[in-house]
């Protein structure tokens, strides 16, 4: 894995790249286009991470925007860009989710929309069986309710229930 986490301090973004690969990996990046999946939390970092996406790789993203050091941008117009340029783009309902998780558990509700996918390389009971065996205490619970709440939000889609 490798992040950059300089802005994050001065209120900019924050991008993580994670290989995940039998045999050897020779970087920790990934090159532009190599992407099997993409989740922002925020649709302006949707579209800034999208040239990483490889041709029919997963995009998933919050529709909320977050504006940083209080640079405003049209999230609406973005969203549309999303909705009209990324076929595999899925946007979750921003405001359902800090409904329902706190602003610190949403990373975790989007890990749960894509485990619900099936994007990631292993199986979704995975992830709830990491956070409850190495998340703090404190901070199970609410986790545990975020993933569930993002794979429900893609199980309801795709029976045709709630749009995201």
């Amino acid at each position: 894995g490798s992040e950059t986490i300089g802005m994050a301090q001065r209120g900019g973004s924050v991008a993580s790249h994670l290989r995940i690969a039998k045999g050897e990996v020779f970087s920790s990046l990934i090159p532009q286009g190599q992407a099997d999946v993409i989740i922002a939390l925020e649709p302006g970092e949707a579209v800034r991470a999208y040239p990483y996406l490889k041709n029919g790789g997963q995009l998933i993203t919050s529709s909320r925007a977050v504006y940083p050091s209080g640079i405003k941008y049209d999230d609406k117009a973005v969203l549309d860009w999303l909705r009209t340029n990324v076929p595999t783009a899925v946007i979750l309902d921003g405001d359902a989710l800090l409904q329902t998780c706190t602003a610190k558990s949403v990373n975790v509700a989007m890990l749960g929309a894509a485990a619900a996918l099936g994007v990631l390389p292993f199986e979704p009971q995975a992830l709830e069986n990491t956070i409850s065996s190495f998340g703090k205490p404190q901070f199970v619970e609410n986790n545990l309710l975020a993933l569930n709440y993002g794979k429900k939000l893609i199980i309801e889609q795709s029976s045709g229930g709630k749009s995201l």
